[in-house]
C-alpha cells in the first residue's frame, strides 16, 4: 500500500471542531489587539491631558510666586520713620505659592519622563504586536480555508469509500 492509496482518518468532526476553534481564537485574538490598541490610545491622551494640566499649573503657580514677590516687596518698602511693617503673612505667602510652584515643576517633569518611558514601552511592543497581528489577518483566514478543503476532501474520500454518492 503506498502512502497515497488510503487516508486513515478516525474524526472528520475533529477537524471541523479545530476550524471553528481557529474562528474563535482569530476573533478573540483581533478582539484582544483592538483592546490593547485602544488601552495604548486612551493612556497616550492621558499623558498629554496631565501633561497640559502640569503645565497650566507652572504657569498660574509663576504668576502666584510673582504676585507674593510683588506684595512682599510692597509691603517691605517703608516711608522713613514709619516702623517696619509685619511681613510674616506676606513671608507665608510666597513659601507657598513656590512650594506650589515646585510641586507643579515636579509633576511636569514626571509627566515628561512617564510620556518617554511609554513612548519607548509601545516602541517595543509595537513590533512583535504587528508581526502577530498580520499572522492573525493573513496566516489564520489560509489556516481555515486550507482546513475547509482538506475536510471536504475527506468527505468526499469518505463518500467514495462507502459507495455513495460524491
Amino acid at each position: 500500500m503506498t502512502p497515497y492509496s488510503a487516508a486513515n482518518v478516525r474524526s472528520v468532526a475533529a477537524l471541523a471542531e479545530f476550524r471553528a476553534a481557529l474562528l474563535t481564537y482569530r476573533s478573540e485574538a483581533q478582539d484582544g489587539l483592538d483592546a490593547l490598541a485602544l488601552d495604548i490610545r486612551r493612556n497616550y491622551d492621558w499623558l498629554a491631558d496631565q501633561k497640559r494640566f502640569w503645565e497650566k499649573a507652572v504657569r498660574e503657580s509663576q504668576d502666584e510666586v510673582t504676585h507674593a514677590k510683588a506684595e512682599l516687596s510692597r509691603r517691605q518698602t517703608v516711608a522713613p520713620g514709619d516702623r517696619v511693617p509685619d511681613t510674616s503673612q506676606q513671608e507665608d505667602d510666597l513659601r507657598r505659592a513656590k512650594a506650589k510652584l515646585q510641586y507643579a515643576e515636579d509633576k511636569l517633569e514626571k509627566c515628561r519622563a512617564w510620556a518617554g518611558r511609554f513612548e519607548r514601552a509601545v516602541d517595543e511592543y509595537s513590533g512583535p504586536v504587528r508581526h502577530f497581528a498580520g499572522r492573525v489577518e493573513s496566516e489564520l483566514p489560509k489556516a481555515v480555508s486550507a482546513l475547509e478543503r482538506i475536510i471536504a476532501r475527506i468527505e468526499s474520500y469518505l463518500a467514495m469509500q462507502s459507495g455513495g454518492p460524491s
